[in-house]
């Protein structure tokens, strides 16, 4: 059986040319990243499925597989945002688009700490800038 990026140590996932040397950790971490949220998507649609099919696609009877789904729901709606933003991450990196810069806050324009760069690899803004996003919301 082939062994999935989500499984492969970092240092084992290839880097593409255009990416720059000192983001290829990110690089790895977010395509490490986004074959785990492909996993979880898939998994997630084949569950929904397969409730709806042993239900007769009718959930409207019934209140706990309806709480289920709700949450399933919740979890690949999730899953699927956080796949765009590692997308658009990648893309950055890749040099795909010219309105972003990879590490750099697209709020304030200053350089993205790298501890927070370690810890979500897609962040498109400084702590500072996400704070006050989360405010505004």
């Amino acid at each position: 059986m082939a062994e999935t990026t989500s499984r492969r140590r970092l240092s084992d996932i290839p880097v593409p040319p255009e990416v720059p040397q000192r983001h290829a950790g990110s690089y790895r971490a977010l395509a490490q990243r986004r074959t785990q949220l492909q996993g979880v998507i898939t998994s997630t649609s084949q569950v929904l499925s397969e409730q709806r099919q042993s239900l007769g696609g009718d959930l409207t009877d019934c209140a706990g597989p309806q709480i289920i789904e709700g949450v399933h729901l919740s979890l690949l709606q999730r899953a699927n945002e956080e796949e765009q933003q590692v997308i658009a991450a990648i893309e950055t990196l890749q040099g795909k688009t010219a309105e972003r810069v990879y590490g750099e806050c697209i709020r304030c324009g200053k350089k993205i700490p790298k501890a927070r760069l370690n810890a979500v690899p897609y962040a498109s803004t400084c702590v500072k800038c996400q704070r006050d996003a989360d405010k505004e919301q």
